[in-house]
């Protein structure tokens, strides 16, 4: 059964890779069409960001090109991204007689997808165009294309569409509508729209007075249109930000959200968007009674509305600026810009602006005296406040009605499909349960063959295992007596080692001691050249022995570490003034960068590991050069370096840095004598006080060696390494710690 199931899989693999050898085999027009995908992508891309002059570049090359290889996929999207930033640019006629074209190069060789897109380019046309039936019908044809496509982005885009015609007639089915198109935006990783539903959500929670949700979603759709670069974008959203942080009392904060929406649009010269920015930003100063800032932008936003003609802009600032002047006490001005604005209000039947402007004929009558005017105008306002409230209870009980219908049409909906799945489980749970229970009688039929095989191949396990194991104890025995053997004969060479140093000790010191007397009595200058360079070799040789005394103390030495709070930088200042000297002598400047340090360690070890660096530096670094020696404290970590302007260390002699008696190819610049021990002696000491040494060098550069050391040592792992050393001597024979370079 396993092997027809690998025979299986291999057969399919072997399909697999000729379908993959396939498809990777491209030809010329393969190419061209993957290029000019790239490039609508990269329009797409643009568009999102408001790049208007790209997106006309990009588009003009995908035209000229895909009718030249008749690619009318590429011929169409292009087309559509420039029918929709003639659309964000409110170029209506261009648009829509390019909209023409691409809609009639659709019903030839388009998709479904392609003229869903051109649909609601086209019904987004007749709504700016204030023709909302027509629009209305476009969008019920695209709908009806619904089923054909399976693109997230273009259902979620249509989802949005439709709900953006119907927030007037049936906002709760509109806010269903725009949720299902935040799904489908989301699968395809459409920003620039998803900004769009979120700001449309928020203003259909602002016209039901809930500021706060709307304030969510205006930041959502903020948040996004930063997020691509949509700037034209980020000015409407701060200006509903700021509706909705004055509506909650926000006044100063909204204020500041405006005058960012006002430093976007007036890089981009006036637009309706700014003269709607200068309108609410004016009527915030006037509800705060800062007067002339409110006069200023009613002002400024009713001139601006006049050099474009811009009838709104028009009549409400001229509705603000009559409210404006009454407040200034400047009455005689206010009458003319009441008239400009009921004019205008009464052509297009706004409600909201005929009531003020009444209100404010009303009360500048009532101000002057004119009792039987100041009547009038009230009866009108009135009027105006009576028919904007049956408007509310209306749009409120359908709002109720729709509400009702939807969650009455949820709810059969949702009962309908809980049958449905009901019926749906039921059928598979009777064939899971068929099929489970073939399957387990399959399976245990396998399960008992497998455990009668696998019985007589465990015992044969079982013996050779044990057969091994005893091997295994045998070999173990051997290991231990010859660990034990070992550990002796460590401790007698250690033991030998000791001895012979103290022996070489006494001779060698007699051996000075008749050198100085002969070398008294000596005349000759020859002869007492000579003598001086035997007593230099006994010096050197006295010097050697001294350290490998020094070397193999250390090494036996098991005893825990006596740790104590010391001032380091003190300790490392004084050891510097005690170089000074020798360094003078070479004409070498020592720098010092000392911060103040205070840390738990062993001054006398520390010492050795601070004197044997620099004495180092020194050594090696040429006449009239630098030494810097630097102490930092790193928190729960302390570091100390010494940097020198000597050879530097190659990759060679870095091998073999810290091996006792290892010796460099560089050579000390002033003939001082080297015993190999120090960098071992070192490396020894800094791991005893569980530290680090690292090394950076290059040839001709010079050397740095850092050392790394706690502020405050582990004591438990000071026991446990105390533990460990007192029962396996011999490893305190190589040092510890680690070097890195």
């Amino acid at each position: 059964m396993l092997r027809s199931l690998l025979l299986f899989i291999c057969v399919l693999s072997l399909f697999a890779l000729i379908a993959c050898d396939t498809g990777q085999e491209k030809g010329p027009a393969d190419e061209v069409a993957y290029e000019l995908r790239e490039i609508n992508k990269q329009a797409r891309e643009a568009l999102q960001r408001n790049d208007f002059a790209k997106v006309d570049s990009l588009t003009a090359a995908v035209l000229e090109w895909s009718r030249d290889v008749e690619d009318h996929e590429a011929q169409i999207d292009a087309k559509l991204h420039q029918v929709t930033s003639y659309l964000d640019r409110r170029r209506i006629q261009e648009g829509e007689a390019l909209l023409k074209d691409a809609l009639e190069l659709i019903e030839e060789h388009g998709t479904p997808a392609q003229k869903i897109r051109a649909l609601i380019n086209q019904s987004n046309f007749c709504f700016l165009d204030n023709r909302p039936d027509e629009g209305n019908e476009v969008l019920e044809k695209a709908m009806e294309l619904r089923s054909q496509v399976d693109d997230p982005r273009t259902v979620g885009a249509l989802y949005a569409s439709r709900a953006g015609a119907m927030t007037q007639d049936n906002p709760v089915e509109a806010i269903r509508l725009y949720y299902e198109a935040l799904e489908k935006l989301d699968e395809a990783g459409e920003l620039k729209i998803k900004a769009v539903v979120h700001n449309n959500i928020g203003l259909l929670s602002q016209d039901q007075n809930d500021y706060a949700a709307a304030l969510d979603e205006y930041r959502k759709a903020l948040r996004i249109n930063r997020q691509i670069g949509n700037q034209l974008q980020e000015s409407a959203n701060y200006n509903n930000i700021a509706i909705a942080l004055s509506s909650l009392g926000m006044k100063e904060a909204a204020a500041d959200t405006l005058f960012k929406a006002v430093m976007i649009n007036q890089k981009m010269g006036i637009s309706p968007s700014l003269i709607r920015n200068y309108f609410n930003l004016a009527q915030i100063y006037l509800d705060t009674g800062q007067l002339d800032l409110a006069y200023s932008f009613f002002f400024q936003g009713y001139e601006e509305s006049e050099s474009i003609s811009f009838m709104p802009g028009i009549m409400y600032h001229a509705a603000g600026l009559a409210d404006v002047l009454f407040e200034k006490e400047r009455y005689d001005e206010v009458p003319q810009y009441i008239e400009v604005s009921r004019n205008l209000a009464e052509q297009t039947n706004n409600l909201e602006i005929l009531a003020r402007v009444w209100n404010t004929d009303a009360v500048l009558n009532e101000h002057l005296g004119n009792y039987p005017e100041a009547l009038a105008a009230m009866r009108e306002q009135r009027n105006y406040v009576d028919q904007i409230d049956s408007l509310r209870r209306q749009n409120e009980f359908e709002e109720v009605r729709g509400r009702l219908e939807l969650e009455l049409k949820t709810a059969e909906n949702e009962l309908l499909r809980q049958q449905l799945d009901y019926r749906e489980r039921l059928g598979r749970n009777q064939q899971l349960i068929l099929f489970s229970l073939i399957l387990g009688v399959l399976i245990t039929a396998m399960l008992l063959v497998i455990l009668f095989r696998n019985k007589y191949k465990l015992e044969k396990v079982n013996k050779f295992l044990k057969e091994k194991n005893q091997v295994i104890t045998s070999k173990n025995r051997q290991l231990r007596d010859l660990n034990a053997e070992l550990k002796h004969l460590n401790d007698e060479k250690s033991r030998l080692v000791g001895m012979i140093i103290h022996d070489l000790r006494n001779p060698l010191f007699a051996v000075i001691g008749f050198l100085e007397l002969i070398d008294e009595s000596l005349t000759d200058e020859s002869e007492k050249e000579h003598l001086k360079m035997a007593m230099s070799s006994a010096t050197r040789l006295n010097q050697l022995i001294n350290s490998l005394l020094e070397v193999h103390s250390l090494e036996k030495e098991t005893k825990h570490l006596k740790l104590e709070q010391i001032s380091v930088d003190e300790l490392i200042s004084n050891a510097v003034v005690n170089f000074q000297e020798i360094a003078r002598k070479k004409n070498i400047q020592i720098l010092e960068n000392i911060s103040m340090v205070d840390a738990y360690s062993e001054p006398a070890y520390l010492s050795r590991i601070v004197d044997n660096l620099i004495s180092n530096a020194i050594k090696y670094s040429p006449r009239h050069s630098r030494v810097q020696i630097e102490l930092l404290n790193k928190g729960e970590m302390w570091e100390f370096s010494v940097k020198d302007e000597g050879p530097g260390i190659s990759e060679e002699d870095q091998a073999n840095l810290y091996q006792m008696f290892g010796r460099l190819s560089a050579k000390p610049t002033g003939g001082e004598e080297s015993t190999g021990l120090g960098l071992y002696t070192v490396k020894m000491l800094v791991g005893r006080l569980r530290g680090r040494i690292r090394l950076e060098s290059a040839i001709g550069k010079g050397s740095r060696f850092i050392c790394e050391f706690p502020v405050k040592p582990d004591m438990e792992l000071e026991a446990k390494v105390l533990q460990e050393t007192n029962g396996e001597e011999a490893a305190s024979l190589e040092p510890e710690g680690t070097a890195e370079y």
